[in-house]
């Protein structure tokens, strides 16, 4: 911020500043209205918006680090977050399935010991 009032003066540095500014809010806007899934939205955007703290850092730096960083958000959230999302609506979809088989299995194991225990005591008795 201080190279923009170096760069352009005392009322020319709000210009790159705001700008700034609408490049975080149509982030925001988008990361909010155009997801699915609003719980990792609103979980990666401090990472996205984090930019927007580093005061201390060139126009350049910032610029870079928001539009890469907003870049890697879009990517992971397109391939990842919707297997996750399924993940965290079902969270043992896949080992319920297997742990229902095994008690089925368990089960049905049971059953055939206790129809052998009794043929056993039939023939004992």
């Amino acid at each position: 911020m201080a190279e923009s009032y170096i760069d352009f003066g005392p009322m020319g540095m709000l210009v790159p500043i705001f700008l700034l500014g609408v490049l975080y809010g149509l982030q925001y806007r988008y990361v909010i209205t155009r997801t699915r899934h609003l719980m990792f939205a609103f979980g990666a955007l401090p990472v996205v918006l984090k930019t927007a703290s580093e005061y201390g850092l060139t126009v350049v730096k910032v610029l870079g680090s928001s539009i890469t960083t907003f870049g890697v958000f879009l990517v992971a959230f397109f391939l990842i977050a919707p297997y996750l999302y399924r993940i965290i609506q079902n969270p043992l979809s896949i080992k319920r399935d297997e742990s229902q088989r095994s008690v089925e299995s368990i089960i049905a194991a049971a059953e055939v010991r206790l129809k052998l225990l009794k043929a056993s005591r039939k023939l004992e008795g």
